[in-house]
């Protein structure tokens, strides 16, 4: 015979900590159906305002409006936009280009590349004022399909498309590069009768490792983010399955000696990537 269900008994802190957690669904609700109640009556009444008007806060500065000319393609764009525009904005909502496309707008997928002053710049992080007078050239300057830049002939012979969507940002890094190859400090290596591996490996190429190592370096942060979710989804032992059961048992000590831990990792990070700048541009000097 089974033996009789033994009575549970529940003291007076797990009454208070099940009450704790009832409370806060209860509270979790209330507060979603508010916010849904609240986004759905913003949403009816921008749809009721008039065409054109916009809503903004009392205290909101009004946008300051610049006018700006900008020579893009060989072309000029006289311009009356927002102080804040961006290039990529300019381009594409000011001066009918769209070739240029929007990607991730912070800079870390290169779709939004165009060429300013034989330089590639990410187009979604300068702004269009700073820009006054320079000339831009965008994947539309390059060629069209009748005449097109060796560049994207070649990206069509080789089927380096793929989607299509990012290839005007990968074409005009493509043009830049090979036009870097030009500069003088390259022209001066090949005087002093330097290989040629030696001139692309220990010039070209340290230029353009710069902008590579920054983003590493600000990757390494999602990197150390991401171990919390993937140690806790698949199990796996680590720094971030040990935040989280000592977040569960509410081991304070343990949580901060955790955090602290990733903010020293970091900073160690970043403090390795300026040395990295002195050491691969020997124009920048922290003295």
């Amino acid at each position: 015979m089974n033996a009789a269900a033994q009575p549970i008994n529940i003291n007076d802190d797990d009454k208070t900590a099940i009450m704790s957690r009832r409370t806060m669904v209860q509270a979790s609700s209330a507060l979603l159906s508010t916010g849904l109640a609240g986004l759905s009556m913003a949403q009816q009444s921008v749809a009721a305002l008039p065409a054109g008007d916009t809503l903004m806060a009392p205290d909101d500065p009004a946008p300051v409006f610049m006018r700006v000319q900008l020579q893009v393609n060989g072309k000029r764009y006289p311009l009356n936009i927002d102080g804040r525009t961006t290039v990529l904005d300019a381009l594409r909502e000011h001066c009918g280009l769209k070739g240029s496309k929007k990607g991730c707008d912070h800079g870390q997928c290169g779709a939004c590349t165009v060429i300013s002053g034989g330089r590639r710049i990410n187009s979604c992080l300068t702004l269009a004022v700073m820009h006054e007078g320079g000339k831009i050239t965008t994947i539309e300057g390059l060629g069209t399909p009748e005449n097109m830049h060796p560049m994207q002939r070649a990206f069509v012979k080789h089927d380096g498309y793929q989607c299509g969507y990012c290839t005007p940002g990968q074409i005009c890094s493509a043009v830049a590069m090979l036009g870097e190859l030009k500069a003088d400090y390259v022209r001066t290596a090949r005087s002093k009768g330097l290989p040629e591996r030696d001139v692309i490996g220990r010039h070209v190429m340290r230029n353009a490792l710069l902008p590579f190592v920054t983003i590493v370096g600000l990757m390494m942060a999602n990197f150390i983010g991401g171990t919390v979710v993937t140690e806790s989804v698949f199990t796996y032992p680590g720094l971030g399955r040990l935040l989280i059961q000592a977040i569960s048992t509410r081991d304070y000590p343990l949580i901060q000696g955790c955090i602290l831990f990733i903010l020293v990792v970091f900073v160690l990070i970043n403090l390795l990537v300026d040395v990295l700048y002195a050491y691969i541009d020997p124009r920048i000097d922290y003295g």
